[in-house]
Formats: C-alpha cells, sequence, structure tokens
C-alpha cells in the first residue's frame, strides 16, 4: 500500500475530498430548494436558492483547481480530477461516479483505491529516509 509523500499532500487531498462531496449535498440540496420554491412561488425562497446555486458554482472551481493537485502516488494521474484516462476494469463506481467513491473512502475508510491503476493509498504521510535510519 502506497502513501502519500507529505503533509500538505494529505491535506489537499482530504480538503478536496470534502469539497467534492460538500458540492455534491449542496447541489442537490439547491435543485430541490429551487423546485420547492417555484412550485410555492415563494419569491425570497428563489432568491436563496439561486445565491446557492452560484456558491456551488463558484465552490465547483475550487474543486476543479485543488482535485487536480491530487495525485495517485503510483500512476501520477489526478484521482480526483476528470482525466480521459481509461479506467480499471476492477474499479467501482458509487452513485454513478467513481470520483465521489475516490472522496468518501478518502475522508472516512483512511484508504483510497486509484480507478486508473486499482493500487491502494494510505491517507497517511509516509516516514521520510532521514528518519527511518537507512
Amino acid at each position: 500500500m502506497h502513501r502519500l509523500s507529505s503533509l500538505s499532500t494529505l491535506q489537499r487531498f482530504r480538503l478536496a475530498a470534502f469539497l467534492f462531496c460538500l458540492r455534491q449535498v449542496l447541489l442537490i440540496f439547491s435543485i430541490c430548494l429551487l423546485v420547492t420554491a417555484v412550485y410555492r412561488g415563494d419569491y425570497p425562497l428563489t432568491t436563496a436558492a439561486l445565491y446557492l446555486g452560484v456558491f456551488v458554482v463558484c465552490l465547483n472551481v475550487i474543486v476543479r483547481l485543488l482535485s487536480q493537485r491530487t495525485k495517485c502516488p503510483l500512476c501520477m494521474v489526478p484521482i480526483l480530477g476528470n482525466p480521459s484516462c481509461v479506467k480499471h476494469r476492477r474499479a467501482r463506481k458509487l452513485f454513478g461516479s467513481y470520483r465521489f467513491r475516490v472522496a468518501l473512502s478518502a475522508l472516512f475508510a483512511g484508504y483510497v483505491a486509484c480507478p486508473y491503476c486499482q493500487e491502494m493509498t494510505s491517507m497517511e504521510v509516509r516516514a521520510s529516509r532521514h528518519k527511518r535510519g537507512r
């Protein structure tokens, strides 16, 4: 099982995973809120739903920027990014998305299976050579 190279990489990975999950939840919530507001004819609720939608779009830009830096230590493909690479034959989806499975696994399981090379990466920092005593 591989480990991440630095603490900043680990923090960036967890932040990108958290923001990815938050974006998915807020997108569903904003759509439901907008449909409810239009159905009721409630103007302030419609305005709030549209502001939430704008926030989701801004969050999408941040997630895309952060996710390009979350790379698998073995194949160096951005795991949470959206490259046009071919997925491994054993890669599995969760709710129709490979990235959602990776994000939830990074947050709650403590490891990630790369959907491109299927190698496991532990969500911990590897020890440096100097500390190991060679």
